[in-house]
This record gives C-alpha cells, sequence and structure tokens, in this order.
C-alpha cells in the first residue's frame, strides 16, 4: 500500500514543479521541497525532519500572505524563498549528527533507538512510553 502511495505521489510532486515555471506564487518551491523530503522521509529520519521543518515555513509564508502581501513579499520573494530552504536542510542534516538512528528490533515488532534492549543492559538509550 505504501508503494502505491509513492507511486501516486510523484506524479503530483512533478505538478508542482510545473507551477514552480508557470506561477509567480512561492508556496510552491516550498511545496514541492515537501514533496522531495516527504519521499526520502519514508527512508530516511532526515526528510522526516526536513519536511516538518519546511511545513512550519509554509504554513509561515501563507500565514504572511493572508496578513500582509507586502511583508510576505519581503521576507520570500525571489531567491529569499531559497535562502528560507537552507534552515530546514541544516536541520535535517543536523539529525545525522545529533540524533541516535533508529533500528528495527524483531522481538518488539517496532523501531527503536536502543539497539542493545533485551539482550544488554545499557543506560545510554532510555525507552519512554508517552
Amino acid at each position: 500500500m505504501s508503494a502505491l502511495s509513492e507511486i501516486l505521489y510523484i506524479p503530483c510532486v512533478w505538478a508542482i514543479y510545473w507551477q514552480i515555471k508557470s506561477n509567480s506564487s512561492t508556496c510552491y518551491i516550498f511545496m514541492f521541497y515537501l514533496g522531495i523530503m516527504d519521499t526520502i522521509g519514508l527512508f530516511l529520519s532526515v526528510g522526516w525532519y526536513a519536511a516538518n521543518t519546511t511545513t512550519l515555513i509554509l504554513a509561515i509564508n501563507r500565514c504572511l500572505v493572508l496578513y500582509d502581501e507586502d511583508i510576505a513579499d519581503k521576507l520570500f520573494k525571489g531567491y529569499r524563498s531559497m535562502m528560507w530552504l537552507i534552515v530546514p536542510t541544516v536541520v535535517g542534516l543536523e539529525c545525522i549528527w545529533l540524533s541516535p538512528p533508529v533500528f528495527y528490533n524483531p522481538i518488539d515488532l517496532s523501531a527503536i533507538f536502543n539497539p542493545h534492549r533485551h539482550y544488554l543492559p545499557d543506560d545510554d538509550y532510555v525507552s519512554v512510553c508517552l
């Protein structure tokens, strides 16, 4: 089912890419980047972190356009929208060095941060159930 969803998602991202060329709205740049990061986020947590940050920037962009289009143009018009995309890229790359890796544990049938769970005592990783 996930593969089918991903196959159907590719034409949507492609259509957003063509909207960037024909439309002057900066939201399409953010949505295209978000689509790429969503696809990467299926396999790597880097994409998940970057996609979440991009969603926040897209929300700020859309709210500013509704509130005052002049302010939105000053912050997001032209090359400035690409400058905003540096933030989610840095956040995504930051998770490579600062986040513990996620491992699949067949005993728990889940992805966990502690690779030694059920095997060795390890206090470096703590599992928290919220």
